[in-house]
């Protein structure tokens, strides 16, 4: 992806959030308070889809080896 794809794709997120993400200066550029916010978060939520994939794939795996049995008590 080229610099000024990437650059449009952060200017087209920070209309559509409402929000500055970086604070542009002649020596680069930094994140702002709500551009930090949202990496974290953004980190976070990663993190957590990467858990509940492992954790489906795990349960998807144990279900195949195990057999559950329900029996009416009544019967």
């Amino acid at each position: 992806m080229t610099q000024s794809a990437i650059s449009k794709q952060i200017s087209n997120l920070e209309q559509s959030l409402g929000i500055v993400l970086f604070e542009r200066t002649r020596r680069g550029s930094d994140l702002t308070l709500e551009g930090y916010i949202l990496l974290t978060t953004t980190q976070t939520i990663l993190k957590n889809l990467e858990r509940v994939s492992t954790h489906c794939i795990v349960n998807r795996a144990r279900l195949k080896t195990e057999k559950l049995i329900i029996v009416d008590l009544e019967y």
